[in-house]
């Protein structure tokens, strides 16, 4: 954990440049938003999505603007100490909580609700979609990371060390900009949670692992499987997927399917924890945590 956290200090760490540095960043990430022309809609579902995510590419390069003329440190510090990006965890890390994903999400609901989920009928389109959201979904996801999960919690690292703090709090601020998703009208005690109970996991594994590598991995593969794979009414992500599936419309208030809200927040809880026990302590996938590339 220290070794992370310590990273900050080869830069300049003023309080008043992280605030400047998340300002410029929103201010970007959302002003771009603000000029794009509302005739956008109609310009069919393929130029719509390039033009409302090219905001993810100035998100990023917002970062690497803060961290590298605010700060002055390198982006590398952001998500590792070594000299090198390993590369071959990132890559297990992807595969891993892609199949948890369909073991602990996708087949639960098969099993329990077969009629919940249905085959996009617009393949076509699905397809058309496809190489865009390979690129653009990890770029918007690698970013997220670097701001919360590197930037943020390396900046709370100057107010405490305790690992749970770091990452409860982490995981309160990674959901407070979700809050204007679509999910929260749709089911906003499942959504709200999952996002809190996200953060805060993916910020304990970084803290734990000394890297970023591992919550970049994961945050592709969270957001690829369900942009990709299977997405569901109701969503932030409005492209086509492989599968629909069909929200449980009870499911928004809590005096609706308990069960529902119950399974839900089990399933957000057990993915990243399994995901946290399969890289520290299967010594298979272990070995390529001491991997330098």
């Amino acid at each position: 954990m220290g070794n992370f956290l310590d990273l900050a200090l080869e830069g300049k760490n003023n309080l008043w440049r992280y605030l400047l540095g998340i300002s410029i960043v929103f201010m970007v990430f959302y002003g771009y938003g603000m000029v794009i022309p509302e005739e956008v809609n109609t310009w069919g579902p393929l130029v719509n999505y390039i033009i409302q995510d090219f905001s993810y590419i100035l998100y990023f390069l917002a970062i690497v603007f803060i961290i590298k003329v605010l700060h002055r440190r390198s982006l590398r510090s952001l998500i590792t100490p070594k000299k090198k990006m390993n590369w071959k965890l990132m890559g297990v890390g992807f595969l891993l909580y892609f199949l948890l994903m369909f073991w602990l999400s996708l087949l639960p609901q098969f099993i329990t609700d077969p009629s919940s989920l249905s085959l996009n009928p617009n393949l076509l389109e699905f397809f058309m979609f496809l190489p865009l959201l390979i690129i653009l979904v990890p770029v918007q996801t690698t970013s997220e990371e670097l701001l919360f999960r590197g930037y943020i919690l390396q900046g709370t690292g100057f107010i405490t060390r305790n690992i749970f703090i770091l990452a409860v709090l982490n995981g309160i601020i990674f959901m407070l900009p979700h809050l204007a998703n679509p999910e929260v009208a749709e089911a906003p005690v499942i959504a709200i949670m999952d996002w809190i109970i996200f953060g805060s996991f993916m910020a304990y594994i970084t803290l734990k692992s000394g890297t970023l590598e591992l919550a970049i991995a994961g945050h592709a593969a969270n957001n690829l499987f369900i942009s990709v794979i299977s997405n569901y009414e109701g969503s932030v992500f409005t492209t086509p997927s492989l599968l629909i599936t069909r929200v449980n419309d009870s499911a928004s208030t809590m005096e609706g399917d308990i069960l529902y809200i119950i399974l839900s927040l089990v399933s957000a809880i057990l993915i990243p924890l399994l995901y946290y026990a399969l890289v520290f302590k299967v010594p298979p996938i272990q070995k390529y945590m001491e991997m330098d590339s």
